[in-house]
């Protein structure tokens, strides 16, 4: 004669250790006992750690353009820092009379300067 057992209690189900929440097997079948409240926990747990993955890579994405912003100020700096050197060290050298040679030099450098910043700017794809 088979042992007898107990039915399910109601809102509980029987699942095979591999099952999904959506197939259930019989109800006498192997395997541990899963409540719906189990799998909605689960399901709630699955939640809120995909929540803080998201808020993760938002704030290292926020911390990387902080600092992308940071070190582009300090190249500017570097830069109108060291163009005011350059020019107050020619202005101590030679006072206003510089050599035409380095006057075009100069103007020549800027124009290229600019023309290349412009195209830079026209081919940007950020904006």
């Amino acid at each position: 004669m088979a042992e007898w057992t107990p039915p399910p209690r109601p809102g509980t189900v029987r699942r095979s250790a591999g099952a999904t929440p959506s197939s259930s097997g019989p109800p006498g079948g192997e395997g541990p006992l899963v409540t719906e409240g189990m799998l909605a926990r689960q399901r709630d747990v699955d939640r809120k750690r995909r929540e803080w993955r998201q808020e993760q890579e938002t704030l290292q994405e926020e911390a990387r353009e902080g600092w992308t912003r940071v070190w582009k100020t300090v190249g500017w700096v570097v830069l109108v820092v060291g163009l005011a050197y350059a020019y107050w060290r020619i202005q101590s050298v030679y006072q206003n009379r510089w050599p035409i040679g380095l006057v075009w030099g100069a103007m020549a450098l800027c124009l290229a300067a600019g023309i290349g910043w412009m195209l830079w700017y026209i081919n940007k794809s950020d904006l």
